[in-house]
């Protein structure tokens, strides 16, 4: 590999900067949708727990914060996929360099796969909204017999 020029040093340099702020944003980002998830799903149930459940309104409401949650999940998902492609372009950036395999964060994050926390989080939020929701339709069922 050909050694980096001082100009294209410089624009590597800025550029990589420029992109570690947008990776910060992005972080923030992800951290409101989680939660902006939680809170939304907490405000619906709570509010359906002082409603009359023989309401037509219960019953329709009980699967929102299910649906939002799915929405919340995919919107993540959605930032998750750009800080990738984000790191694959800072890590050619860091090859670019021609430095050891273990230094540079990019490069260091392949050989050091971290846990997929948010997919397990994701999940446990959905999964549980609909078992609630389900558990509450089942007692409103129940409780017209």
């Amino acid at each position: 590999m050909n050694p980096v020029s001082d100009p294209e040093k410089e624009f590597l340099l800025k550029q990589f900067s420029a992109l570690r702020t947008e990776i910060e944003a992005k972080l923030l980002e992800k951290r409101n949708t989680i939660r902006n998830a939680i809170i939304t799903s907490g405000a619906i149930f709570s509010w359906l727990a002082i409603q009359d459940i023989t309401s037509p309104i219960y019953s329709a409401t009980l699967f929102v914060p299910f649906g939002i949650s799915l929405l919340f999940s995919y919107c993540s998902r959605a930032i998750t996929k750009d800080l990738a492609l984000i790191g694959q372009f800072i890590e050619g950036i860091e090859n670019r360099f021609d430095m050891p395999a273990d230094l540079g964060w990019e490069r260091f994050r392949k050989l050091h796969p971290l846990y997929n926390w948010e997919s397990l989080f994701w999940g446990c939020l959905c999964v549980g909204n609909l078992v609630f929701a389900v558990a509450m339709l089942s007692y409103e069922y129940l409780s017209r017999v």
